[in-house]
């Protein structure tokens, strides 16, 4: 009994241990930060014929210190939308401006319109999906699967 009570204290400190080593340490692999910073404006552009939906601005904005050559942005919607290969989950849909619009040197930014597809603020949520530098490197999880067209001027 002594030797199962001597084993479970050892076995209860090495988790303790270990427990308050990872709160103190930083994570090995804490992602980067995202190297383009959106703004969502709180201005709606009502539907028109030219945009059968809502849509709101957003201005992206080159944080890093490389040129990109192009991106994805993700936004919530109530759709199901659809990529050039596949379908995206439910309430997720992702956007390219065209690809000359895409290049934003450090420190340049742009203004977008994303499709509100019912949404309003404040539950419309844009991120940035992925970020494709002119030196080859890209950034971001690439939900979208739309590498190949953000990297369109290659």
């Amino acid at each position: 009994m002594k030797g199962l009570t001597m084993k479970l204290a050892v076995t209860f400190l090495t988790i303790a241990v270990g427990a308050l080593l990872s709160f103190a340490s930083p994570p090995r692999f804490a992602p980067s930060p995202a190297p383009l910073r959106l703004t969502l404006s709180k201005v709606r552009v009502a539907a028109s014929p030219q945009l059968p939906v809502d849509h709101y601005l957003v201005t992206v904005e080159n944080v890093s210190s490389k040129t990109v050559q192009g991106y994805s942005l993700g936004s919530t919607c109530n759709c199901r939308g659809e990529g050039t290969h596949r379908r995206y989950p439910d309430g997720i849909n992702f956007s390219n401006p065209s690809p000359s619009r895409q290049v934003l040197k450090p420190g340049e930014s742009r203004t977008e319109v994303i499709s509100a597809q019912g949404i309003a603020i404040p539950k419309l949520k844009v991120w940035v999906d992925l970020v494709h530098f002119t030196d080859g490197t890209n950034w971001g999880p690439n939900q979208s699967g739309t590498e190949g067209y953000v990297r369109a001027l290659d």
